[in-house]
């Protein structure tokens, strides 16, 4: 089976329901937490991803992609590339607020030591956290179940690039290494 075919029916699946959606990433996510299949995995989500983007009505398939800018640790932008599901708010201004705010404490605030954000949501402030202030774990913790998936799946979409090999920081760490949720 081609690759694009399998998205297509990916696609069509995620066209049916958000229930149908959220099973399909579910078993996605399962096969980017395994180190055999994990690269095949992101490797697809790229392809998703970009057929995503090309589709006309993208709020008809019940899941999105957005990017968000962040600072890193030695002061560069990044890009994250974020998945969100209908039940997961994107990211809204006041989570801007607040992360500027955190960005307001020196990165020693938070380099090498655990970490916990509360409400995690999809997950970007966690990544973008990580990405600034190097600590040594990060969790970021929700009461909802699809929010926890949706961030496993982030995490994975930003700690490997879009070949799905690892994204290392100036430690040579990924933020696999740094991120649980």
């Amino acid at each position: 089976m081609s690759l694009s075919l399998q998205v297509d029916e990916f696609l069509a699946c995620c066209h049916q329901s958000s229930q149908q959606a959220f099973a399909a990433f579910s078993k996605l996510l399962v096969s980017l937490k395994s180190p055999e299949t994990r690269k095949k995995t992101r490797q697809f989500l790229t392809s998703l991803h970009q057929a995503w983007i090309h589709k006309a009505n993208q709020q008809e398939y019940h899941f999105s992609f957005i990017t968000q800018s962040v600072k890193t640790y030695n002061a560069d932008r990044r890009e994250l590339l974020l998945l969100l599901f209908p039940s997961i708010l994107a990211p809204e201004e006041w989570s801007f607020t607040f992360y500027e705010g955190l960005l307001r404490y020196p990165t020693s605030e938070f380099y090498s030591h655990n970490v916990v954000e509360s409400g995690c949501g999809s997950g970007w402030i966690t990544l973008a956290l990580a990405l600034y202030s190097l600590p040594k774990i990060i969790y970021g913790v929700d009461l909802n179940p699809k929010a926890i998936a949706c961030s496993q799946i982030n995490l994975y979409l930003n700690a490997l690039d879009a070949e799905g090999e690892p994204i290392l920081d100036s430690e040579q760490l990924t933020l696999l290494d740094r991120v649980k949720f």
